[in-house]
C-alpha cells in the first residue's frame, strides 16, 4: 500500500524489484504536505495534500478540489495529509487532512473517498466533504496508528495553547471506527515544544518520536494502542537548533533525526542507556540547500529528502533522495547514501515525503483490547472468533520443523497472505498461487502468530497460530 510516493515537486517514483525508481512527472505541488495509496497488487489508488486529492490518471478527484470551508492549505504543513483504509469490502477509504488557516492555527478536517465512484477513479461525495474533526487548534503533527483490535485507527496530532502560542504538550489521540469519530484521549506529558516538525510512529506502534524545528527538541514517548494514552517521555535532544525529520529503523533500536540547516543527520541509539549519538552525514550545502523529512520505506530502508530555493544552492543534492541502506545498523556502518535515488533530472524544491502509517500492524496478541484473537494459545492453531464466516485456509506447523504448511481454498487462490507477530508486526506478506505451500520460519521468535488472508470481499476470517521453540 505504500509502493507509489509522489512528492510535492511533481515527481512520481516507485518500489520496483530495482529498489525506489523515479517514474514520472506529475502536475502537482505541495511543499510538505503529502499522502499516497496503492492497492495489495502495487497499483496506485490516489494521492494528495495541499487540499486536494488526485486519482491515479492525475487528475483533481471529483469533489476534491478545495477541501477546506476556510479557504486554508495544507502545502506549508509539516504532515499535512494523511489516508487511512476504513472499508474494504466497499473500497471506501477516508483521507484525513490538517488543514492550516492561520500561523500558527489549524484545524483538522475528514474528507471520505469513495473509490466506487467515477467509474472507479474515486471522488467525494458532498455529505462527506470537509468534516470537521475537533474544535480546538493543533500543531503540524499528524500521524495514525492501528488501535490494538487491528481494526480501528488511532489518529494522532498536538493540541496548542493558544494561536499566538505555538508550542505545547498537549497530544490528542483520535479514534476512528469505520470513518467516524468515536473518541479522543489527550496526554500533556514531555516538555513543551513547537508546533513544526515531524511525529513518527515505531512499526510496531508502541513508541512515538517528535521533532521540533521551533525549539530544537527531540522527544521519544510510549504509546499504548488500547487506551491511546502517551506515556514515559524521554529528552533526547534539547539544544535550541532546527530538528525537523525524524524515523525509526525497522527494528525500533535506533532513531533517525535531521537537522534543518546545514543538511546534518543524526542516528540516535534508543536502545543503549544512556542513548548513543553518532553523526551520520554533515553536508553543509549552500545556504540555500535545507534537509526535510525522513521517511521508512516498505523495503526497509529509510529515505530522506533535500530541498533547494533562491540562487546560493548546490543542485546535485535535491536531484537525489538520500538513503540508509542498513538502519538497524549502530553509527556508520547503517551505510548511508546521500546519492540514493535518482528523482528525473530536477532539484528538488519540497521538504515532504509521504505520510503513511504502518497500513499492515495486525491486532495486540493478548492485550485487552484485542477483540479478533482468541485468549486461549494453548493449542497450535486457534480460529479467531468472526461471526459466520467459515475458515478458507488452514495453517499447520509442527514443532522443530522449521516450516509452515499453508493449505488454500482454490477458489481464493491470488488472495495476498499477511502474517503477524504478537507485538503486531507484521513478518510475512506475499500472494498465494498454489493450494499447498510452504513457508519457512527457521528464524522466526518462538510465540503466537496471527494469519490474515485478504480477499476482495474481505469474508475470509484470521487464524492464529503458535510457532514452537
Amino acid at each position: 500500500m505504500r509502493d507509489h510516493w509522489i512528492l510535492g515537486d511533481s515527481m512520481h517514483l516507485k518500489f520496483t524489484d530495482s529498489g525506489l525508481v523515479y517514474f514520472e512527472t506529475v502536475p502537482f505541488w505541495s511543499s510538505e504536505s503529502l499522502s499516497s495509496i496503492s492497492d495489495s497488487l502495487g497499483s496506485l489508488l490516489f494521492y494528495g495534500g495541499d487540499a486536494k486529492i488526485m486519482n491515479r490518471n492525475n487528475v483533481t478527484m471529483d469533489g476534491c478540489d478545495s477541501l477546506f470551508e476556510t479557504g486554508g492549505y495544507t502545502g506549508t504543513v509539516t504532515q499535512g495529509a494523511l489516508i487511512l483504509p476504513l472499508n474494504y469490502i466497499n473500497n471506501t477509504y477516508i483521507y484525513v487532512f490538517l488543514s492550516r488557516a492561520g500561523l500558527p492555527a489549524t484545524s483538522l478536517s475528514t474528507n471520505i473517498v469513495d473509490m466506487n465512484l467515477q467509474s472507479s477513479l474515486g471522488g467525494a461525495a458532498s455529505e462527506h466533504r470537509r468534516v470537521k474533526s475537533i474544535e480546538y487548534l493543533c500543531g503540524e503533527q499528524l500521524q495514525a496508528v492501528k488501535h490494538g483490535n487491528g481494526m480501528d485507527w488511532w489518529v494522532i496530532t498536538r493540541k496548542l495553547i493558544a494561536p499566538s502560542i505555538g508550542v505545547s504538550r498537549d497530544f490528542v489521540a483520535l479514534l476512528y471506527k469505520e470513518g467516524e469519530l468515536i473518541d479522543s484521549v489527550i496526554s500533556s506529558v514531555g516538555i513543551q515544544s513547537g508546533y513544526v516538525g515531524e511525529m513518527s510512529i515505531s512499526p510496531s506502534g508502541s513508541k512515538m518520536a517528535l521533532a521540533s524545528y521551533n525549539t530544537g527538541v527531540v522527544q521519544l514517548f510510549d504509546f499504548d494502542r488500547c487506551s491511546g494514552l502517551i506515556s514515559n517521555p524521554k529528552t533526547l535532544i534539547n539544544d535550541s537548533t532546527s530538528y525537523y525529520g525524524c524515523a525509526f529503523s525497522p527494528d525500533e533500536s535506533k532513531l533517525y533525526v535531521s537537522k534543518f540547516a546545514n543538511e546534518v543527520l543524526f542516528q540516535l541509539d534508543i536502545s543503549t542507556e544512556p542513548v548513543t549519538t553518532t553523526e551520520i552525514f554533515n553536508g553543509n550545502y549552500g545556504v540555500d540547500n535545507i534537509a526535510g523529512q525522513l521517511e521508512l520505506g516498505p523495503d526497509g530502508k529509510i529515505y530522506w529528502i533535500q530541498k533547494v530555493q533562491g540562487s546560493g544552492f548546490d543542485p546535485l543534492p535535491a536531484m537525489y533522495l538520500g538513503v540508509i541502506d542498513n538502519p538497524d545498523a549502530p553509527g556508520l556502518s547503517c551505510l548511508y547514501k546521500p546519492h540514493g535515488a535518482w528523482l528525473g533530472g530536477r532539484a528538488n524544491r519540497s521538504l515532504g515525503l509521504p505520510n503513511h502509517p504502518n497500513y499492515y500492524l495486525g491486532p495486540l496478541v493478548g492485550s485487552p483490547c484485542d477483540t479478533l484473537s482468541d485468549p486461549d494459545t494453548t493449542s497450535a492453531i486457534q480460529p479467531i472468533n468472526v461471526a459466520l464466516a467459515e475458515p478458507c485456509f488452514e495453517l499447520r506447523t509442527t514443532s522443530g520443523s522449521g516450516s509452515l504448511a499453508l493449505n488454500i481454498e482454490p477458489s481464493f487462490l491470488n488472495s495476498s497472505i499477511e502474517l503477524y507477530n504478537s507485538s503486531g508486526a507484521q513478518v510475512y506478506a506475499g500472494q498465494v498461487n498454489t493450494t499447498n505451500s510452504m513457508l519457512s520460519t527457521t528464524n522466526w521468535t518462538p510465540g503466537v502468530y496471527v494469519a490474515r488472508l485478504r480477499t476482495p470481499n474481505r469474508s475470509c476470517p484470521a487464524q492464529k497460530f503458535l510457532v514452537a521453540p
